[in-house]
């Protein structure tokens, strides 16, 4: 039988953080990894290209999201791709774990020693200097050509990005409102004036929101009335409430 002609994809090596870490040796045999099959959108030049518009202050478009089925009908994956890469994944002897309706990715469980097998790398574990672990991978991943014109990339391949607060609570406070001179040291903003003039903040939840929670906060904090607008996520219902959730709103942070 032929061998399958192999594709190697491009960034999937954290050389900067290997680099500051002392190399421990293998990834335990056996360990779990959870990975994703990033497929490329379709027409993705017009995509790029919505959401520049979409995301610009100054364009018609501004905070016109598309709904999940027209996102589907203009930018996803074929579904002929989509079936290929989950062919793709079984036949490696992963487990496919979630799949997305617009088809953008596909989640899988693997062994270590599969994934090896599959993308023809190694996985190794890291210490940085302040003691902490990680795993990377020692290249970048192969994958068979036929599904390479259609794959983005595979994420879950390395654990060397950690997620950090830039807000620290202080010792007693932990009861306290986020106030608004919070908002300003959470996102480091130093060059926001005081009182905020012309900045805009958004909050996104899964549920509807109370206006009279954000009446009473202003009460508190003697702010200027916010100007508020609802941005509707893919198909949302729109009706306000009297409990509490989603505000999209901007005000000044004073």
């Amino acid at each position: 039988m032929k061998k399958a002609k192999k594709i190697r994809l491009q960034g999937h090596v954290p050389h900067h953080a290997i680099s500051k870490a002392k190399k421990l040796g293998p990834l335990a045999a056996g360990t779990e990894m959870h990975l994703a099959f990033i497929l490329t959108p379709h027409n993705l030049k017009g995509l790029e290209d919505l959401a520049a518009k979409v995301s610009d202050p100054a364009q018609a478009e501004y905070g016109e999201y598309l709904p999940t089925a027209e996102f589907i009908k203009g930018f996803a994956p074929s579904k002929k791709d989509y079936k290929a890469v989950k062919a793709y994944a079984k036949g490696c002897g992963f487990t496919i774990t979630e799949e997305h309706a617009n088809r953008t990715l596909l989640h899988v469980r693997a062994k270590k020693e599969d994934a090896e097998k599959a993308f023809n790398v190694r996985f190794s574990q890291y210490k940085r200097t302040d003691g902490s672990n990680f795993y990377a991978a020692d290249r970048n991943p192969e994958i068979d050509a036929g599904i390479a014109a259609f794959i983005e990339g595979v994420a879950g391949f390395d654990s060397s990005v950690r997620r950090r607060s830039y807000h620290r609570v202080k010792e007693g406070r932990n009861s306290a409102p986020f106030v608004p001179q919070d908002i300003l040291k959470a996102y480091n903003l130093t060059g926001v004036p005081q009182k905020g003039s012309g900045q805009s903040i958004a909050l996104f939840e899964m549920a509807t929101y109370a206006e009279s929670d954000i009446a009473g906060y202003v009460r508190k904090f003697q702010l200027p009335s916010p100007k508020i607008k609802n941005v509707l996520v893919q198909g949302g219902q729109g009706e306000r409430s009297t409990k509490r959730s989603p505000w999209i709103y901007s005000w000044p942070l004073r």
